[in-house]
């Protein structure tokens, strides 16, 4: 996250929407949502584990997804990025 200083949320690319959509969740995920969980994952898995798998993001973004609203976690996303990156804040 330290390198990115720009991410464009208008597409992702490479999310399989097939494996999004067996997913039992109650709301639709746009681009900024999908980055949010992503900012928010990944924050704690690397202040958490050593060794981050694949099989570790999923579990934690299903965790995630179930028990965060998206408009929630765009916040908590918010503040992991003003706190990494004070020069963002407006």
């Amino acid at each position: 996250m330290k390198k990115v200083k720009r991410i464009d949320t208008t597409e992702i690319k490479g999310v399989d929407i097939d494996w999004l959509k067996r997913i039992n969740f109650n709301w639709i995920l746009n681009s900024d949502d999908f980055v949010s969980y992503a900012t928010c994952i990944f924050y704690v898995l690397l202040n958490r584990e050593e060794n981050i798998t694949e099989e570790k993001i999923v579990k934690e973004f299903l965790k995630e997804l179930h028990s965060h609203h998206p408009r929630r976690v765009i916040k908590e996303a918010e503040l992991i990025l003003t706190k990494l990156f004070p020069d963002l804040k407006n």
